[in-house]
């Protein structure tokens, strides 16, 4: 492969500049999902309307929140200990917030087991692990209860795959069978566990970093490509496999947003009722 095949600019902008515009608005788009996300699981739900409701007297709130999101809690915290693993780092301690509510879940990582792991590749994984894991347990529960034909997406743009991942939730309220017992089992786990699709704080504290550094190095890596022809091919092909990950990232958080409210609109029911 030859190196001194410049291509010209107005080339470079035909070829890469329509999919690397793309994968900068939808990480842009992501970053605003997460910060959404995260400040309607953990200081909406979690924060406010818990100070409300003990304010109002209804002691048994806290717990109400706990029997919500603690099937999601789990996966969230499993996930965070498998991405540790997959990066090479062994798993120091973990809780699902059992014996001290008030702290919540957490995972801590410990020592490389790979000499070769690296921090920020550890850090991305564990980051993003949670919305993938997430979104495979949701696509398990969707075959169980047989909707998972309802729950078709478009991720060619992110109009489409918000207004389609919106569209593919009512669908399946609309579609359930609500004289089968597993269609409230689903559909409590898949709250549970679409809350818990919200980033913590550890997630936040090293996704924002993570998504900064790896526009940095897309761009970086579209210029240096930008001397070759083949590279320059090979480039766009890299951009829109990024690009439909973020999508998918998106949607899945777009999901657990719209699960989210129906949470906290559980929570309140729930907490009345207690």
């Amino acid at each position: 492969m030859s190196f001194h095949n410049p291509v010209p600019g107005p080339v470079l902008d035909a070829v890469l500049a329509p999919a690397l515009t793309g994968v900068l608005l939808n990480c842009f788009i992501l970053v605003i999902l997460l910060a959404l996300s995260f400040c309607l699981s953990y200081y909406v739900l979690a924060k406010i309307l818990i100070k409300i409701s003990f304010a109002a007297g209804l002691k048994n709130a806290k717990w109400v929140f706990r029997f919500l999101t603690f099937p999601g809690l789990v996966v969230h915290e499993l996930s965070h200990a498998a991405g540790f693993i997959i990066s090479g780092y062994r798993v120091k301690a973990i809780s699902f917030g059992i014996r001290n509510p008030d702290r919540g879940g957490y995972c801590e990582p410990g020592d490389k087991y790979i000499s070769l792991a690296v921090p920020f590749v550890a850090d991305m994984i564990t980051s993003f692990a949670p919305a993938l894991a997430g979104s495979a347990v949701l696509m398990l529960l969707l075959n169980w209860v047989g909707l998972r034909q309802h729950f078709n997406l478009e991720l060619d743009s992110f109009g489409n795959t918000m207004l389609s991942s919106a569209g593919a939730v009512l669908n399946i309220f609309k579609t359930a069978d609500y004289n089968d017992w597993r269609t409230y089992v689903f559909l409590f786990l898949t709250m549970s566990v679409g809350v818990e699709l919200a980033p913590s704080r550890f997630d936040v504290k090293h996704a924002l970093p993570n998504i900064f550094w790896g526009i940095i190095i897309l761009l970086a890596l579209s210029f240096i490509c930008s001397y070759n022809q083949e590279l320059l091919k090979l480039m766009k092909i890299f951009l829109q496999f990024v690009d439909r990950i973020v999508i998918s990232v998106n949607t899945v958080l777009t999901f657990g947003i719209i699960m989210t409210l129906v949470a906290i609109i559980s929570f309140c029911i729930l907490s009345l009722l207690v």
